[in-house]
C-alpha cells in the first residue's frame, strides 16, 4: 500500500469518525435537552398540582372550621339559654329554700359547665386532627415531588458522566488516528 493511498484512507477514516463523532455529540445533547426539558416540564406540573392542592384544602379546612365553629356558638347559645332559664327556676326555688338547695344547685351548674368546656374542647380537638390529617397529606405529598426531582438530577448526573466517556474515547481515537495519519 502507498503512502497517498494510507493516507487517504486514514483522512477518510478520521472523517467518518468525525461525522460519527459530531452525529453522537448532536442526539446526546437532543436526548439530554429533551429529558431536562421533560423534568422541568413535570416539576412544574407536580408543583402546580401540589399548590392546586394545597389551596383546595385550605379552603376546605377553613370551610370546615368556620361550620365547626358556627355550630360550636349556636349550640352554646342555646344551652346558655337553657342553663339561664333553669338558673331562673332555681333562684326562684332558692328564695323559699336557700339552704336546703345551695350545694345541689352548685353541684349542678359545676357539672354543666364541665360538660359544656368538655363539648367544646371535644370540637376543637376534632377540628386539629382533621388539619394534622391534611398537613401530614401534604407532607408526603412534597416528599414524593422532591424524591422524584431527586432522581432525575441523578439520571442526568449519569447521562452527563456516559457523553463525557463517550467524548474521551472519541478523542482518543481521533487522536490515534491523527498519529497514526502523521507517520
Amino acid at each position: 500500500m502507498e503512502d497517498a493511498e494510507l493516507k487517504r484512507l486514514l483522512e477518510t477514516n478520521a472523517a467518518e469518525t468525525r461525522q460519527f463523532v459530531e452525529s453522537t455529540a448532536a442526539e446526546t445533547r437532543q436526548f439530554v435537552e429533551s429529558t431536562a426539558a421533560e423534568t422541568r416540564q413535570f416539576v412544574e406540573s407536580a408543583a402546580a398540582e401540589t399548590r392546586q392542592f394545597v389551596e383546595l384544602t385550605a379552603a376546605d379546612t377553613r370551610q370546615y372550621v368556620e361550620l365547626t365553629a358556627a355550630d360550636t356558638r349556636q349550640y352554646v347559645e342555646s344551652t346558655a339559654a337553657e342553663t339561664r332559664r333553669h338558673f331562673d327556676s332555681v333562684a326562684a326555688e332558692m328564695g323559699r329554700r336557700v339552704d336546703s338547695t345551695a350545694a345541689e344547685t352548685r353541684q349542678y351548674v359545676e357539672s354543666r359547665i364541665v360538660e359544656l368546656e368538655s363539648r367544646m374542647e371535644a370540637a376543637s380537638s376534632e377540628t386539629r386532627r382533621h388539619f394534622e390529617v391534611v398537613a401530614e397529606g401534604l407532607r408526603h405529598e412534597l416528599r414524593i415531588v422532591a424524591e422524584s426531582v431527586g432522581g432525575n438530577s441523578e439520571k442526568i448526573d449519569l447521562l452527563d458522566a456516559k457523553v463525557d466517556r463517550l467524548f474521551a474515547n472519541l478523542d482518543l481515537r481521533v487522536t490515534r488516528l491523527e498519529a497514526v495519519s502523521t507517520r
